[in-house]
């Protein structure tokens, strides 16, 4: 009895360890295809059918810093019109032209017309009468309220002159004071510049803040600078945001204020971005 149960037993150990194991063996298979490497955060892979879902909060100018591709490609081909909005949940064909529906034709029915009278006014309009005039005649001058002093406005504070170069038509200058932290490479699409946390930032080149923001991942506080028809700087790692979009902006004018990056280091991150691509700030900005 002893033996056949020795048996049984022994049976149950090997089919129950075997079981085991391949089990095992696929849950980690499964895991290792479910999660894509995070080699590579600063950029983001293309939606597999080519069409992006607008998030809250996104423009043109944040897509196409986010895929790094060519923002007036990603215009081109959603056909889109100044001043380029787009809308949460709207879909953006990101390498492809967008299909062009046709537009419904409105017909009023007769009864709508009919119903719709034009009235012409010949009659004309009489000129307000002055603030304070008498109602009897001859009660002497009109009197008006005085004037109110304008206030002062506050003097703009003149930015020290700085070190420029011009590259590609446009005068570049260092976005902040500080060493390198880290330099342009294949899998950092910018570089970090170190200094204190609330240091100012400064506009690289004069142009339009087209994002001013914190919709994108890895980025922070972002703001994004049109600083021509195909290039764009980047500003991310803010702690405090003083433009907003549309603003026109120029070179060396404060726009935002330093604060930590991932490691919880005070740095700037600052891209350049040349039709969508990353390029080395360094070949662009003077020699400090």
């Amino acid at each position: 009895m002893s033996a056949y149960f020795y048996c049984c037993l022994t049976r149950f150990r090997k089919i129950f360890f075997s079981s085991y194991f391949v089990g095992l063996s696929i849950f980690l298979s499964a895991c290792s295809s479910n999660y894509a490497p995070v080699e590579n955060a600063w950029y983001q892979s293309l939606p597999a059918a080519g069409i992006y879902v607008v998030q809250p909060g996104e423009t043109v100018y944040a897509i196409s810093i986010l895929y790094g591709i060519d923002v007036n490609q990603l215009i081109k081909y959603n056909h889109l019109t100044e001043p380029y909005t787009i809308y949460k949940g709207q879909h953006l064909y990101i390498n492809r032209p967008a299909p062009i529906l046709p537009k419904p034709i409105v017909k009023l029915s007769s009864s709508v017309k009919s119903a719709v009278t034009f009235q012409r006014i010949d009659a004309p309009v009489s000129p307000p009468k002055p603030v304070g005039t008498s109602s009897k005649k001859n009660a002497g001058t009109p009197t008006f309220a005085k004037p109110v002093a304008a206030t002062p406005s506050k003097t703009a504070i003149t930015p020290k002159p700085v070190a420029t170069k011009k590259t590609a038509g446009i005068h570049w200058q260092w976005p902040a004071r500080g060493k390198i932290l880290q330099s342009f490479a294949s899998n950092k699409k910018g570089m970090d510049i170190a200094g204190n946390y609330g240091d100012a930032i400064y506009t690289a080149a004069a142009g339009q803040v087209v994002y001013s923001g914190s919709g994108l991942a890895n980025y922070g506080k972002l703001i994004i600078i049109k600083n021509s028809e195909n290039y764009l700087s980047a500003y991310a790692y803010n702690s405090e945001l003083m433009v907003k979009e549309g603003e026109q902006v120029k070179a060396g004018q404060q726009i935002a204020k330093m604060g930590n990056d991932n490691d919880n280091r005070p740095a700037l991150h600052f891209e350049i971005r040349h039709k969508g691509k990353p390029v080395n700030p360094l070949k662009y900005l003077p020699k400090q």
